[in-house]
């Protein structure tokens, strides 16, 4: 049995070498199209959603030296030792068919590295093109406004974006490195001397991991368990990296959504003080009376402008929600997916074990971080949907009685196409919204 599965996992090690060559010469295939302005504006958009760790994660490939090799080699790391987990996980799995708390531990983790192999996969087969688009829009700034009205309130809101996007991102990174810790050295501590004793049912599988594993060689020495603890922990750290990379930047492109869509809102209600600023620099005359201008045809010409510049600005919000979506969408349904597949699967354990034993605390813990991870994303697609709303609402509330019938029919069909909001969707599949939530904890 074990020369058939060894052998082919060894023919699923190669594969990580030959996308790896893919990922290179894909690389260098950019780099001889595109100049060096190209790559400059990806990188302050990278520096805009998250630093250099996107850059050290690999979530987007650096073409320069010393970053591509680095890059190289991280993901060379990553795909092989996830592929060693996916065979060691599977016939750990195969082990543990008869102990329910130890199968579903076990596919608990396979589960997550499987969809996270699948996510990886996805990203950099066909998402990474786009991610770069999405860095780019990210650095131009979305849209600015060719006048001064409300400039500062609008500064003061981006501040106000930058501030809690900061907070959350260290905050993020500051537990996803408890978390690594906690995996990696309490968890293995606490299963020794709480529960590893009287959990020990299967010969093969060794329970002072931070996850219960069979290891392709004798994990009853010294040297064999501190191998297996070495690997489970790069493997730890390896994903830690990516998570503390990926999410954050998630979170600040669905920030800056909301951001932009509340600087437009503002700008539709205040759409005669823009057009009268305009007004003032092209007739040079202080302080204009609206009333004195309803059928001066210059004043006519800069509420059209400035109704122009609403509906670009719309426009570039749904292009950079699109570019996010695009990127996101596979994630959102893979990873809401495998959680309401684990959150079942862990219903059905604490309904079969004492509850107050030690393994109770350790899967209540699981259920609960699950359904964290599924409310923060269902949240966040509220909060995009509701940005959205507001739009239509203030083209209602603007100024449009003061208007001739051209402004107020261009008003109607921009409040018409803006009547859609956006939805964040898994997989293009499902509603993404805290409906979903409810019917997830249900």
């Amino acid at each position: 049995m074990n020369s058939t599965v060894r052998e082919s996992y060894l023919t699923g090690l190669s594969l990580p070498l030959s996308f790896l060559f893919g990922i290179y010469r894909r690389t260098c295939r950019v780099l001889s199209e595109d100049d060096e302005k190209h790559w400059q504006c990806i990188f302050r958009g990278i520096d805009k959603a998250g630093g250099k760790l996107i850059i050290a994660s690999a979530l987007i490939v650096s073409p320069y030296q010393p970053w591509l090799t680095f890059n190289l080699i991280t993901l060379f790391l990553l795909f092989t030792s996830m592929a060693f987990f996916l065979y060691v996980g599977a016939v750990s799995m195969y082990y543990a068919q008869d102990d329910l708390m130890t199968f579903v531990e076990i596919a608990h983790a396979y589960t997550f590295i499987l969809a996270f192999s699948i996510l990886l996969f996805i990203h950099y087969a066909f998402n990474l093109p786009v991610a770069q688009e999405l860095f780019k829009l990210l650095d131009s700034g979305i849209f600015e406004y060719k006048t001064r009205y409300c400039e500062e309130d609008d500064s003061k809101l981006r501040g106000t974006m930058k501030f809690f996007y900061g907070i959350f991102q260290n905050v993020f990174r500051t537990a996803i490195l408890l978390v690594v810790l906690i995996l990696a050295v309490l968890a293995p501590i606490l299963v020794t001397f709480f529960g590893g004793g009287s959990r020990q049912t299967v010969k093969e599988i060794n329970y002072n991991l931070p996850v219960p594993l069979w290891m392709p060689f004798d994990m009853n020495t010294h040297l064999g368990f501190w191998c297996g603890y070495l690997l489970v922990f790069m493997e730890i750290i390896l994903i830690g990296l990516y998570l503390a990379a990926a999410i954050p930047f998630i979170v600040f492109v669905a920030f800056e959504v909301n951001t932009q869509y509340r600087i437009l809102k503002r700008s539709i209600l205040s759409l005669e003080h823009r057009a009268l600023e305009k007004y003032s620099g092209y007739s040079r005359v202080k302080d204009p009376q609206i009333e004195m201008l309803r059928h001066d045809p210059i004043y006519a010409r800069c509420v059209q402008d400035s109704l122009k510049e609403n509906v670009l600005h719309h426009n570039e919000i749904l292009r950079l929600f699109n570019l996010y979506q695009d990127v996101t969408s596979t994630l959102f349904g893979v990873i809401i997916g495998v959680s309401m597949i684990i959150l079942a699967s862990l219903s059905i354990v604490l309904s079969k074990i004492n509850l107050l034993s030690f393994e109770a605390v350790k899967f209540a813990m699981m259920f609960f971080i699950e359904l964290i991870i599924v409310f923060g994303y269902c949240l966040m697609g509220t909060f995009l949907t509701h940005g959205s709303q507001e739009i239509p609402s203030a083209l209602y509330n603007c100024p449009w009685f003061n208007l001739n019938e051209s402004h107020k029919r261009t008003l109607r069909i921009f409040q018409f196409n803006s009547s859609i909001s956006i939805e964040l969707r898994g997989s293009g599949l499902f509603l993404i919204d805290l409906q979903l939530f409810v019917q997830v904890r249900d």
